[in-house]
């Protein structure tokens, strides 16, 4: 997993070249590996699917979880405000995250921006994210129908009018970037509603009420394509539709800061390493 996840997202034409384009001897899959290993107990999984922004994977056991490893920034960031949320205000139709960390002093090479002016791909160092949820069953059983392409429109569509592309959120201050999102959210939850509610009613509802309880929690997200959307029985005649993935996303400026995590020292290794260095402000797990 970690080293299908450096080979979809790191653009260091150095790094492919020495250890090739699967990087499976590049030390930091080896540390990523290392660090799920010991800090979430997970040793097997299975990969579900991946992009330039990261990797999901599924534990090995029956009903396991979703890792998931990312360099949005704005996914580890709604991941920590929902797993500070209280069991109350919990979003119904967003998939329950366990967890969600940077790890620590790890960077990538990866995609930053677009310029659809000049065609070219721009490239930043990009912190690491790490994620835990719980896994829903994907849309695979509407194939390629109108569910799936329908979100896409509609996401599409309100992505365009508001001007929710990467190379222009960059250009705005983060206030305005952030009224850009609300906005958005807002138009997108009416036009599934009470336009595309008709032909898709259950799965209109769900993810319009996602965004709803998604904003009451201070996150103003758009991003609910159909490749982000899964589904749980409710019942057994009855499904539940949640949104699992929360990236292309703004928090608050009050919202609280993910954690980071890291190897875990041996007592050996912490005797003869010591660590020293300025006060963290929060825990850290590693």
């Amino acid at each position: 997993m970690t080293s299908a996840f450096l080979a979809h997202v790191d653009r260091d034409e150095d790094i492919e070249r020495e250890y090739g384009p699967g990087y499976e001897d590049e030390p930091r899959a080896k540390t990523l590996a290392r660090i799920i290993e010991e800090n979430l107990g997970v040793h097997e999984v299975r990969i579900l699917g991946g992009g330039s922004f990261g990797i999901a994977a599924a534990t090995a056991e029956e009903g396991g979880d979703v890792i998931k490893l990312t360099i949005d920034a704005s996914e580890v960031e709604t991941g920590t405000v929902l797993t500070n949320a209280s069991p109350e205000s919990y979003p119904a139709n967003v998939v329950h995250l366990q967890g969600a960390w940077y790890v620590r002093k790890l960077r990538v090479l990866g995609d930053s921006w677009f310029d659809p002016k000049t065609e070219i791909w721009h490239y930043a160092k990009h912190r690491v994210g790490l994620l835990r949820m719980e896994r829903v069953n994907p849309l695979d059983r509407f194939g390629d129908t109108d569910v799936r392409a329908g979100l896409r429109e509609y996401v599409a569509y309100v992505k365009h009018e508001y001007g929710l592309w990467p190379h222009v959120i960059r250009k705005i201050s983060r206030a305005k970037a952030r009224d850009k999102f609300l906005h958005a959210s807002i138009a997108l939850e009416r036009l599934l509603m009470f336009v595309w509610e008709e032909r898709h009613e259950q799965v209109a509802r769900d993810i319009a009420r996602a965004l709803g309880q998604l904003r009451a929690l201070g996150i103003y997200a758009v991003d609910v394509h159909g490749a982000n959307v899964g589904w749980l029985p409710s019942s057994p005649e009855a499904e539940i539709y949640k949104v699992f993935d929360i990236g292309m996303s703004s928090v608050g400026p009050g919202a609280p800061k993910p954690t980071e995590i890291g190897r875990k020292r041996t007592d050996a290794e912490a005797y003869e390493a010591p660590v020293l260095g300025r006060p963290v402000k929060v825990a850290e797990l590693g």
